[in-house]
C-alpha cells in the first residue's frame, strides 16, 4: 500500500466537490489539515438518510517512506480496531474504503450527531431503567473490545449514540490495541492540563492504557448520567484532591435521592491509582446486577417515607428515575398547583401505581 501513497495528483478543492464515494455532498462538517469531513446523502434519490464521510489524504509531500507508512497506520487505526469487533453488539459500525488511484482513505458512517448521548440528554430526561440499560450496553461493547485487547481511550457522551432505545459505542479512532506494541505508533494526541478532560484517566497523559482506563472513563460517564455533571474538570484535578472523589462530590451528595451504591461504584472506578479500580467490566457488571437485585428484593415499607413529608425543595426537584422510599418514579403524569403526580413501580412485585407528592409551597 505504501508504494502508491508517495505519488502525486491534482486534488479538487473540497468546496468544489459535489459528490464523494457515490454520495451527494450536502455540507462540509469539518476541515482539518489531515482530513475533510462531509455530510452526505444517497446520490440521485430523495432520502432522509444522512451519512458522514471522512476523507483522509494518505499522501503528504516531504515525508520519507517510513514516515508515510506511520501516517497511514495512524489514519487507518479505526479500521484495524473495528475489523476485530465490528460484528459485535452495541458497537457502531463504520465502512472503510481506499481510493488507491488518488491515495485517499475514507471512513463512512451514519450521521448520528443529533443522537449522541449528550445531545439526547439535552432534549429529554432518561428514566432510571434507561440509564441502567445504556450502561449495560456499553459494558457489553467494552467486553468484546477488551477480549481483543482493544482499549477505546475516548469514552464520553459524544462518542455514544442512542438508537432504538439502545446505546452504541462509536469512534474507535483513538483506540489502542496490542498491534501498536509491534508497530511502534500511537494515535492518541498528547494530553496535558490544557486539553485533558474529565473522561481521561491520568495514565493516558503519559501514553499508557489498559482495560481499567476504559473503566475509569465509564465511571465518569455513569456519574454524569445520574447527576447531570462531571465530578472533576480533569484527571489532574482528581490527582490534586488525593486521587479519589471527596465525600461532597459523591453522587449521593449531589442528589440525595440517588442510591448509595453509586458512591461505591464511583470509588471503584473514578480513582487515579489503577490498582484501586476494577480491572475488568465483568466486575463492574456483577456489582451493578447485585445492587439492582438487592434493591428489587428490599421488603416494601421497610424504609418507605411519606411523600408529603419530603421537603418542598426536594419535591420540586423530583424527576423520572428518582426513588421515594420503596418506589422508583418512572413517569411524571402531571403537575398541579399543590402537587405533582407520578406513575411508579413498587418493589418488589413490580406493580405500577400512581401517587401524588404534596408540596407545601403555594
Amino acid at each position: 500500500m505504501v508504494q502508491f501513497i508517495i505519488g502525486s495528483h491534482a486534488k479538487k478543492k473540497p468546496e468544489d466537490k459535489r459528490e464523494v464515494e457515490g454520495y451527494e455532498i450536502l455540507d462540509i462538517l469539518q476541515q482539518e489539515q489531515n482530513f475533510i469531513e462531509y455530510l452526505v446523502k444517497p446520490k440521485g434519490v430523495t432520502s432522509t438518510i444522512r451519512k458522514r464521510v471522512k476523507e483522509y489524504a494518505l499522501q503528504v509531500s516531504g515525508l520519507s517512506l517510513p514516515e508515510l507508512q506511520k501516517r497511514q497506520d495512524i489514519i487507518t487505526n479505526q479500521y484495524h480496531a473495528l475489523s476485530k469487533i465490528k460484528t459485535k453488539p452495541f458497537i457502531l459500525n463504520v465502512e472503510f474504503k481506499i481510493d488507491e488511484e488518488n491515495h485517499v482513505f475514507y471512513e463512512i458512517s451514519d450521521f448520528l450527531d443529533e443522537n449522541s448521548l449528550r445531545a439526547e440528554a439535552r432534549s429529554r430526561t432518561f428514566t432510571f431503567n434507561e440509564k441502567i440499560g445504556f450502561i449495560k450496553n456499553i459494558i457489553a461493547a467494552l467486553r468484546e473490545a477488551h477480549k481483543e485487547n482493544i482499549f477505546h481511550r475516548d469514552i464520553n457522551p459524544d462518542n455514544i449514540y442512542v438508537s432504538g432505545g439502545y446505546a452504541f459505542l462509536g469512534n474507535f479512532g483513538k483506540a489502542y490495541f496490542t498491534d501498536h506494541n509491534q508497530q511502534g505508533y500511537t494515535v492518541m494526541a498528547t494530553l496535558n492540563e490544557t486539553n485533558a478532560t474529565a473522561y481521561h484517566p491520568l495514565e493516558l497523559t503519559v501514553g499508557d492504557a489498559s482495560r481499567s482506563s476504559d473503566i475509569y472513563s465509564l465511571g465518569i460517564l455513569i456519574y454524569w448520567l445520574f447527576t447531570g455533571q462531571e465530578p472533576v474538570r480533569s484527571p489532574f484535578a482528581l490527582d490534586k484532591m488525593g486521587g479519589k472523589l471527596t465525600p461532597n462530590l459523591l453522587p449521593s451528595a449531589i442528589n440525595g435521592n440517588l442510591p448509595k451504591w453509586l458512591d461505591e461504584l464511583c470509588n471503584k472506578t473514578i480513582v487515579v491509582e489503577r490498582e484501586d479500580r476494577w480491572d475488568n467490566v465483568d466486575e463492574l457488571e456483577a456489582f451493578l446486577n447485585q445492587k439492582l437485585k438487592e434493591n428489587d428484593s428490599q421488603p416494601a415499607g421497610q424504609t418507605a417515607k411519606q411523600p408529603s413529608s419530603l421537603p418542598s425543595t426536594i419535591v420540586e426537584e423530583l424527576k423520572e428515575g428518582d426513588r421515594v422510599g420503596d418506589y422508583t418514579i418512572y413517569q411524571a403524569t402531571g403537575q398541579g398547583w399543590l402537587f405533582r403526580g407520578f406513575q411508579s413501580k413498587a418493589h418488589p412485585a413490580g406493580k405500577r401505581l400512581c401517587f401524588e407528592v404534596v408540596s407545601r409551597k403555594r
